[in-house]
């Protein structure tokens, strides 16, 4: 899962990263968290709509508004949101 999750950033192909997140649904990996928001950045609307699917799962998710085909800086407001979600996590 280390390995996926430091390829993931520079990965050109769309099929590759959606390999990646495949991996990470099925994973129970302490950083899968972030690996999920940070998909939600993706340039391919299904990659973020499927990380978007996982992460409204988590039961502690805050009342954050994101739409996988949204305008760009709504996508950037919401993901900015759940990184702060994340840390708090880790405290």
């Amino acid at each position: 899962v280390e390995m996926f999750l430091d390829r993931w950033k520079g990965e050109t192909d769309a099929e590759i990263r959606a390999i990646f997140l495949v991996r990470i649904l099925n994973s129970r990996h302490s950083r899968r968290r972030g690996f999920l928001i940070d998909a939600l950045t993706d340039p391919e609307t299904a990659i973020r709509a499927e990380a978007w699917k996982a992460i409204r799962k988590y039961p502690d998710l805050p009342g954050v508004d994101f739409s996988p085909d949204g305008a760009l800086e709504e996508r950037a407001r919401a993901v900015a949101e759940l990184r702060i979600w994340v840390k708090a996590e880790k405290k």
